[in-house]
């Protein structure tokens, strides 16, 4: 269809130029659009803040790493992480890890204590954030620069959404790890998804469907979408497995995510950390050393261990570097 002129006739017949119609509605609906984009933005800006400020998250912090990277990893290993990862992971904390005993998650502190203060629309986007779960899709359609169409493998449903770096590089059949929020005018994924070779799909869904039939088992009559609330991590524990197995990626495309390099850094990361602490232990180690001989008493004993009886012959004095206390004798009156 060729492009309607602003000055040209309006196309509905009402006889008027373009620009004072429907052009007008279309200019109303951009200017909504971009409005309803900034307040997503603020929202998610806003969350990030939130999470920024919070140090006594410290140690949840070691225990999410050990979680989601399935290994003995500290608070420390996150700045030895990409900054692609680093957000994989706070995406995944901020949004799922429970960070008290009653369950609650940062996105759900986040809305008790700020909710109040939104606007109605961001209030409901929020609502909506908070029963959002990491998931698997696959690319259907990309528009390079503007959106991708993605189907939700594990939960089902197609949705279009608005990404400008992942439409980028996305092809049909790639897959997407990431959780795609709900917006004002569609969906746009949180932070930072990767994208994935078309090969992973089959055993990602049948390592997920496994791991699905388990917690039903345990939590008979859940929704699948608390699963995934719960269990998103496992999605990440399979790309780490296939990292520790040898799998081979030399097919995979430059954009494809590649965690084998995100373990190699974590692996790094801890082995400095071990050998700083092995450094620290022997450093007290040795001030204990030292303290033993600087100031380790000198036990005397009393009159020698004999006892002296007046009227006998006194022992000889010994010599000075001898000397104990009434030098080592027993005096009696």
């Amino acid at each position: 269809m060729p492009k309607v002129g602003r000055n040209d006739p309006c196309p509905c017949g009402s006889g008027k130029k373009y620009k004072n119609c429907h052009g007008r509605i279309e200019r109303d609906q951009q200017a909504l659009a971009r409005t309803s984009w900034r307040e997503f933005e603020d929202l998610a800006d806003a969350f990030l803040q939130f999470t920024r400020v919070r140090p006594e998250l410290v140690i949840e912090l070691e225990s999410a790493m050990t979680l989601f990277w399935n290994g003995d990893y500290g608070p420390a290993a996150l700045g030895a992480l990409s900054e692609l990862d680093q957000y994989r992971f706070l995406d995944w904390f901020a949004f799922d890890y429970p960070i008290d005993r009653d369950k609650r998650r940062l996105i759900d502190v986040f809305a008790q204590e700020r909710g109040p203060l939104l606007s109605e629309a961001k209030r409901t986007m929020l609502d909506g954030w908070t029963k959002t779960p990491l998931s698997l899709f696959r690319v259907l359609e990309a528009v390079p620069g503007r959106s991708v169409l993605v189907e939700d493998l594990l939960l089902g449903g197609e949705q279009r959404a608005t990404e400008a770096m992942l439409s980028a590089h996305a092809k049909e059949g790639d897959l997407v790890l990431g959780r795609l929020l709900p917006a004002p005018q569609g969906a746009s994924f949180a932070l930072l998804p990767v994208l994935l070779p078309a090969s992973l799909e089959q055993g990602m869904i049948a390592f997920m469907e496994r791991a699905w039939a388990n917690y039903q088992e345990i939590h008979y009559g859940a929704e699948k979408r608390a699963f995934l609330l719960e269990s998103g991590y496992l999605l990440n524990h399979y790309l780490v497995r296939l990292a520790q197995d040898g799998q081979d990626v030399s097919e995979w495309a430059d954009h494809h995510y590649d965690v084998a390099e995100s373990l190699e850094a974590l692996k790094e990361a801890l082995e400095e950390e071990l050998d700083l602490e092995e450094e620290y232990l022997h450093d007290i180690e040795d001030e204990m050393k030292e303290e033993d001989e600087s100031y380790a008493p000198r036990f005397k004993t009393i009159a020698d261990g004999r006892l002296i009886i007046p009227g006998t012959e006194p022992p000889p004095k010994p010599a000075e570097s001898d000397k104990t206390f009434a030098d080592g004798k027993l005096l009696l009156p």
